[in-house]
C-alpha cells in the first residue's frame, strides 16, 4: 500500500507536468503561427520603395552640421573639415 502523501505528491508533480507541457504546446503554437501568418509577403509599392531610397545630399562636408559636429576639436581659424 502506498502512503497517502507520495500519492498526493505524484498528483501534485503530473498535474505539474501537464500544465508545463501544455503552456509549452501553447507557445509553440503561438510561434508556429506566427510564422504562417506572415510566410507570404507582397511586393513593395511605388511609395514605399519611394521611402527606402536615400535621399540626396544637397550639402558639402563644409555645410553639412553633422560633420561639422565631428569637428569641435579643430584649431582655431581652420575648417573643421578636411576636404
Amino acid at each position: 500500500m502506498q502512503h497517502p502523501r507520495r500519492s498526493r505528491i505524484a498528483a501534485i508533480v503530473k498535474l505539474s507536468l501537464k500544465m508545463v507541457g501544455g503552456i509549452v504546446i501553447l507557445a509553440l503554437a503561438i510561434v508556429l503561427g506566427s510564422f504562417a501568418v506572415n510566410f507570404y509577403d507582397e511586393p513593395l509599392s511605388a511609395g514605399a520603395k519611394g521611402l527606402l531610397a536615400l535621399p540626396a545630399d544637397h550639402y558639402s562636408s563644409g555645410d553639412n552640421i553633422y560633420f561639422l559636429m565631428a569637428g569641435f576639436d579643430a584649431p582655431a581659424g581652420q575648417l573643421v573639415v578636411r576636404e
